[in-house]
């Protein structure tokens, strides 16, 4: 009886754990997607051109950290991603190619940059915490 009641919290402990996780991808999945969804509904929007470029490398670099958010494994020197994250950040890759034919590709090669950066850093510095 002592044994069971031990196993009980710590099976508990380790479903709430999952259940966190779970909530937490499933929120940053939604961020994800409504954040290409800004980025596709910016080029409909009113505004001046400089507003709009800005904007949209902005949302890119929110998309990008959004994304490094979702590695699943920080161990190999090209970060392992979920499919669903690499679908995403190819379709806001779509989106800006085709909407923005001005400054499209230079704001993509912006995003690739920043994510390559950010990717990099971040297995720096898992390789560091392990050392």
């Amino acid at each position: 009886m002592i044994g069971r009641q031990h196993r009980r919290p710590q099976n508990c402990r380790y479903r709430r754990a999952k259940e966190y996780i779970m909530d937490y991808q499933t929120r940053l999945n939604s961020d994800i997607t409504k954040e290409i969804d800004y980025l596709a509904s910016l080029r409909k929007q009113r505004m001046v051109a400089d507003l709009r470029t800005e904007l949209v490398y902005g949302s890119l670099e929110r998309l990008a950290d959004m994304i490094c958010n979702t590695v699943t494994d920080w161990s190999h020197p090209c970060p392992v991603l979920p499919l669903s994250s690499v679908q995403q950040w190819h379709k806001a890759r779509e989106i800006v190619l085709a909407d923005y034919e001005d400054f499209g590709h230079d704001a993509w090669d912006f995003a690739r940059h920043y994510m390559k950066t950010e990717l990099s850093f971040g297995y720096a510095c898992y390789k560091d915490d392990i050392a």
